[in-house]
């Protein structure tokens, strides 16, 4: 390596190599964070909707399964808040 030449060359292979290194990490970089920028937005997005009637059947339906004469019992918004 005592070229001056071949000095010259390694140096700028180095300098070559740093920055593709720094491209390419660059690169990642940005992708990891957009990518963890779309997670983000997309969980903000979850939207729940509360369960009516927690047995499944219309108030009506039900009066008439367990033969009451009232269909208020089965209906949640009529109950008594406790």
């Amino acid at each position: 390596m005592d070229n001056p030449a071949a000095v010259l060359l390694w140096r700028d292979f180095c300098i070559i190599a740093v920055i593709l290194f720094k491209i390419t990490v660059m690169r990642n970089l940005k992708l990891v964070l957009s990518l963890f920028t779309a997670a983000i937005i997309y969980s903000g997005c979850v939207t729940t909707h509360p369960g009516g009637n927690p047995h499944g059947l219309p108030p009506g339906q039900q009066k008439k399964i367990y033969g009451t004469k009232s269909a208020k019992p089965f209906a949640p918004g009529q109950q008594k808040k406790q």
